[in-house]
C-alpha cells in the first residue's frame, strides 16, 4: 500500500500548515483534501505537483519518501529517486505522445470539414 498520502501528511504539518489552507490553495473542498491524506481519493500527478509546490518540496521527495519502508535510511533515496526520474520521463513522454495524437485528430477533423463544407 502507498504511504503518500501519510508522506504529504508529514509535509503539510512540516510546512505548518492546516489541511484547509492547503484544500484553499487546490480550490477543493476541506473533506476533499482531508481524503486524499487518509489514501481514500487517489491523487493525480497534475495535483501532486501542486500539492508539492504548495508544501514546498518538489514531487520526487514525496514520492521518494512514501516508498521508503519503515525502518530503511534514507540511504535508498539516490536509487528510488532515479527510478522516480524515470518513470516521470516515461510519462512525460507517453503524455507528450497523447497531446501529438490529439492535434493530428483536431488536424484532420479540421481538414475533413473543410473538404465536407460542414
Amino acid at each position: 500500500m502507498s504511504r503518500l498520502p501519510e508522506t504529504i501528511r508529514r509535509f503539510r504539518k512540516r510546512a505548518g500548515l492546516r489541511q484547509a489552507q492547503v484544500a484553499a490553495a487546490l480550490q477543493i473542498s476541506p473533506s476533499a483534501y482531508s481524503a486524499l491524506e487518509r489514501g481514500i481519493s487517489s491523487i493525480s500527478r497534475a495535483r501532486l505537483q501542486k500539492i508539492a509546490r504548495i508544501l514546498g518540496c518538489n514531487t520526487e521527495e514525496l514520492l521518494a519518501e512514501a516508498e521508503i519502508p519503515a525502518g530503511e535510511d534514507a540511504a535508498t533515496y539516490p536509487k528510488k529517486s532515479g527510478e522516480l526520474d524515470a518513470l516521470h520521463k516515461q510519462a512525460d513522454a507517453q503524455a507528450g505522445a497523447i497531446r501529438n495524437n490529439r492535434e493530428i485528430i483536431r488536424l484532420l477533423r479540421d481538414r475533413n470539414e473543410e473538404n465536407t463544407g460542414s
